[in-house]
């Protein structure tokens, strides 16, 4: 694996192959905030690597308080269709991996998480997922003892789609039972609204998100608490080809807390991209 530095910034790709690729690389930089103010002092917190059809390949994200990867993830298609997503730690080593198994319709129905357990990958969680017509309609989860932990349920109405996710004792920290996810859009597209209600062992809380847009972007989030309390809100601005610029966040009282710029680079490289990782493949014992 070779590292280039574009624009400063880290680049981890393979180039080991004879053909010429079209690359397209997305720099996400955080600039630093004083007193509810951006300084010009930023550094990178993400990198995004697409191949020359446009699917993701390669995700780095960074320790921003110094110039060093901190993760990275790769992804691997069959076609058009993710198969697996293989993350890795600073060194190298692979910390979990996700594969995806697709029905003959072409819809998602089956996820794998693996992790490493005593030298081996071994499967952590199985994940089921079924349709109707091109709508998912229930995904269950289970353990590595095939013992049900999460259940999603989503209904469809005109304008409407709800959520419902009900959690087994003990999986959430925060002893979650249920989350409800009410999106209402309306029919002018302009506007979508996010209900969330969480239930936990002793109370319910709501968070509402409302969404605002522009030529068919996004250009605003509200997102409100208890009693209509305002939480947060992110405004994001385009580029005139429909890529992402800025995201801009705020807390409650309208101070701004994160400012995100967004760097498009494009280059040609021989893009060779490692085989997918092999789960009889020994791992580290102590990782």
């Amino acid at each position: 694996m070779r590292i280039l530095i574009i624009n400063c910034v880290f680049l981890v790709i393979v180039t080991t192959g004879h053909a010429q690729d079209s690359i397209r690389a997305v720099n996400i930089f955080r600039y630093r905030i004083s007193d509810g103010k951006r300084s010009n002092e930023r550094s990178v917190i993400e990198q995004k690597t697409y191949d020359k059809n446009g699917k993701l390949v390669l995700q780095i994200f960074y320790n921003d308080s110094v110039p060093a990867i901190d993760r990275f993830t790769r992804y691997y298609y069959d076609r058009e269709k993710l198969i697996s997503e293989e993350s890795f730690d600073a060194s190298g080593e692979i910390t979990h991996i996700r594969r995806s198994a697709y029905s003959e319709k072409g819809f998602p129905c089956e996820e794998k998480y693996y992790v490493p357990l005593k030298g081996m990958m071994e499967l952590s969680r199985t994940s089921e997922l079924t349709w109707q017509d091109t709508s998912m309609t229930t995904r269950i989860v289970y353990n590595m003892e095939h013992k049900k932990i999460i259940r999603e349920r989503y209904r469809y109405y005109p304008g409407r789609i709800v959520k419902e996710e009900r959690f087994r004792k003990g999986i959430d920290p925060g002893n979650l039972k249920i989350r409800i996810t009410t999106s209402t859009y309306s029919q002018d597209t302009l506007t979508k609204k996010e209900i969330s209600e969480l239930t936990y062992s002793g109370e319910k809380n709501t968070t509402l998100i409302s969404y605002t847009y522009c030529n068919g972007r996004t250009s605003t989030e509200e997102w409100t608490g208890q009693e209509g309390r305002a939480v947060k809100r992110i405004e994001y601005t385009w580029f005139v080809n429909g890529r992402l610029n800025t995201q801009s966040s705020y807390n409650g009282s309208g101070e701004l807390e994160e400012f995100l710029r967004y760097e498009y680079h494009h280059y040609v490289t021989r893009l060779s991209p490692e085989p997918m990782f092999d789960l009889s493949r020994p791992v580290p014992a102590d990782h």
